[in-house]
């Protein structure tokens, strides 16, 4: 494994369903190239994505790691703060999927919490008159299932990682010029800042 504690990955989707594009890609993508940080383009599957996304954190030791995802009903940055150990897929994923009540990983917390300081990344986007709000529900779809095997990466191999998920809006509800810069900043802010939470788990699934 590569040790380089100053690394950072971003991540984002492949359009889905009747988006012909999909912003998360974009901006991740755009912010990881002007940055030098590594960038990653996850399908939307439940599988797919989380073996794509485990065998990228299995080759590098990552400081940070910020997933992105396209919340298509939200005109805010969404900073996610908790990842449920549940898939509830009301629409089959891209690979024709579709669990319903089904654990992501057996006998793992139902629950576990970002490690991002979100609370300070809010302040510094409201400071710049960037919408946005600390989130409590990730879904129960692919980038809930992202964000929650990145926490469990975290709990189990990796407890120093900051990492986290956050949503983004449409483009017709936020110029992608300024989610670029909302994105800049939630990155600038957590290399330079302490997590605020504790990364703290919930119950187990039964």
């Amino acid at each position: 494994m590569t040790q380089t504690s100053d690394q950072v990955l971003l991540t984002g989707f492949q359009p889905f369903a009747n988006h012909k594009s999909n912003p998360s890609a974009e901006v991740a993508a755009h912010v990881a190239a002007e940055n030098g940080y590594d960038f990653l383009v996850l399908p939307v599957g439940f599988k797919e994505a989380a073996q794509i996304l485990l065998h990228q954190l299995e080759k590098n030791s990552y400081h940070t790691v910020i997933a992105l995802g396209l919340a298509a009903n939200r005109s805010s940055i969404s900073l996610e703060r908790i990842a449920l150990n549940l898939i509830d897929a009301r629409i089959p994923d891209e690979f024709g999927q579709q669990p319903i009540d089904e654990p992501l990983i057996a006998e793992a917390p139902l629950a576990i919490h970002t490690s991002l300081p979100i609370k300070k990344i809010h302040q510094h986007l409201e400071k710049e008159r960037i919408s946005s709000e600390v989130s409590y529900s990730a879904g129960t779809y692919v980038c809930n299932a992202v964000f929650f095997h990145l926490l469990h990466h975290r709990k189990t191999v990796n407890p120093s990682l900051k990492c986290g998920f956050i949503h983004i809006p449409l483009e017709e509800l936020m110029p992608l010029e300024i989610t670029k810069q909302a994105i800049k900043i939630a990155t600038d802010t957590t290399i330079s800042s302490e997590s605020d939470t504790k990364g703290l788990s919930v119950g187990t699934i039964s």
